[in-house]
């Protein structure tokens, strides 16, 4: 299996931090964030990565370079439209990966513990799966969390607005080509985001969720408050 990481975005909450430099490239333990994403990931085996970047690409790429891949295989894809919704980086990603290939998204900001990325590729074999939180008290910045409702462990609704959820999207996927098609639907009515091909399932064959491990550990990355507390927290996402 392989892992597409989306990092095309410009974070501009973080430009006092980073220098206006992509956010995964900021320091995490002995090297960076992005670093700390794919050794979580080669834990669980997976060694093999899609990266979309978009801006600054070339940032990431010399460090990937300079850091000889972190001894992983990885694919560079640039999104020339990376202002636009994240949906279009993980279409791009898709259409290079072979059709019936299964594979792990996780966002370049998102650092998660392997014992969470290990539930993921286990969950639901044949179908869409979002790793999720009901920890909803615990989270760190609830007002910028994406929500999640639930019917058994199937996503109702989704959004980061809605007021009637029961868990919280970790920003970690296993995805099929379904969810391509579901997605190119939603782009071309305008809809560019990741959970605009979400919801498409939802209204059809459905969109399963899997449940953070206990002891396992996820945060976003979006502020410079956030990126502090995950400073302090660094263990526990090992």
């Amino acid at each position: 299996m392989k892992a597409i990481i989306t990092a095309a975005g410009q974070s501009s909450r973080l430009w006092e931090t980073t220098g206006r430099e992509p956010k995964t490239l900021l320091s995490f333990g002995e090297s960076s964030i992005l670093s700390t994403i794919l050794g979580n990931f080669a834990q669980v085996g997976i060694r093999e990565f899609v990266i979309v970047t978009g801006y600054r690409g070339d940032l990431i790429r010399e460090h990937l370079r300079e850091n000889e891949n972190f001894g992983m295989t990885v694919d560079l894809l640039e999104n020339p439209e990376w202002h636009r919704g994240n949906g279009l980086s993980v279409l791009q990603a898709l259409a290079h990966l072979a059709p019936e290939e299964p594979v792990i998204l996780s966002m370049a900001d998102h650092v998660v513990s392997p014992a969470a990325l290990a539930a993921v590729q286990l969950g639901q074999p044949q179908m869409n799966v979002l790793l999720v939180d009901p920890r909803i008290d615990e989270c760190f910045d609830l007002p910028d969390a994406t929500k999640v409702r639930r019917e058994g462990d199937r996503i109702a609704d989704i959004g980061k607005d809605l007021s009637d959820y029961d868990v919280l999207d970790c920003g970690v996927f296993r995805l099929n080509q379904q969810f391509r098609s579901a997605l190119e639907t939603a782009v071309s009515q305008g809809r560019e985001g990741i959970s605009d091909g979400v919801r498409e399932l939802v209204q059809g064959p459905g969109f399963g969720t899997v449940l953070l491990p206990a002891g396992a550990a996820w945060l976003d990355i979006d502020t410079p408050e956030s990126y502090q507390h995950a400073l302090t927290r660094r263990a526990t996402f090992a």
